[in-house]
């Protein structure tokens, strides 16, 4: 799924496609792999368990997919900023795990690389930085969902190579989740800029 193009006041259509790929999976042990291979593909993980409420009713697939679309651009334009840099250093990517089921609650983990954040020359603590993603979160579910809430229940600190602890709590709170859940892999891929011309 594409989030549309944006056009700005230079002339050029900036299009700023976001690509979500999901999978539906129903079995604890697949869980626990797209848990474990998170935690391989970052040297140093942050988690975030947090809940979803719709005052409208049933939270659909549309929704969700605006909301994930809406915090990525966030994350996107925060890191940019704060670097004074065109595009990150490094490709954003965010993991997300969320149960299927259409109620007016879906509990779900967000999961990414620390340094996206808290880059290790940044004055700023990793609690600070962890505050201002539960900011994007609740302002970016407050926009879709009219009156409803995003409450961030626990945030989870995993080192590659972690067995017990951080790790084994994370796990526990993937595997809480009602089964069948919704795993997401949403990135941007390679920027493109075209010259619109006057017809």
């Amino acid at each position: 799924m594409s989030a549309p193009a944006e056009q700005n006041s230079t002339g050029f259509e900036k299009e700023h496609f976001v690509q979500i790929t999901e999978a539906l999976i129903s079995e604890p042990g697949d869980i626990r792999r797209f848990i474990q291979q998170a935690v391989d593909h970052w040297p140093h993980l942050l988690a975030f368990y947090f809940t979803l409420h719709s005052a409208e009713g049933n939270i659909n697939g549309q929704q969700i997919h605006a909301f994930c679309t809406s915090f990525y651009r966030q994350v996107h334009e925060r890191i940019t900023e704060r670097n004074h840099t065109a595009s990150p250093s490094s490709p954003v990517v965010l993991r997300w795990l969320r149960e299927q089921h259409g109620g007016a609650t879906i509990r779900c983990l967000l999961l990414f690389s620390q340094e996206l954040f808290c880059h290790p020359r940044a004055s700023v603590t990793v609690d600070e930085e962890c505050s201002q993603v539960v900011d994007l979160l609740q302002q970016s579910w407050q926009v879709i969902s009219a009156g409803g809430q995003c409450r961030v229940e626990k945030r989870f600190q995993v080192a590659r190579g972690d067995t017990s602890g951080q790790y084994v709590a994370l796990k526990t709170v993937a595997l809480s989740l009602g089964l069948p859940v919704v795993t997401a892999i949403i990135y941007r891929p390679v920027q493109r800029c075209t010259l619109i011309t006057a017809q």
